[in-house]
């Protein structure tokens, strides 16, 4: 268990593995009423630029209300 983010974290994630989830929100393969739209809007060559803009942000240091909650509620 776990507190869900409101948004999914993809900073830091690679841009291969950013363009393969754009592509299956495209295609119907996944689902969100969310980010289907979002995908929905990047075409052609967008979708590198974007998946490369995103793979290249730092991923932010988890503040210590957020460890506390992993600790607190993925433990048993």
């Amino acid at each position: 268990m776990g507190i869900e983010p409101v948004a999914p974290r993809i900073a830091g994630l690679s841009s291969d593995y950013i363009a393969k989830q754009i592509h299956l929100f495209q295609q119907g393969d996944r689902q969100n009423p969310t980010m289907t739209p979002m995908a929905m809007t990047v075409q052609g060559d967008a979708i590198g630029q974007v998946a490369d803009y995103f793979a290249a942000q730092s991923v932010p240091a988890p503040t210590i209300v957020t460890r506390g909650s992993q600790l607190a509620f993925d433990t048993v």
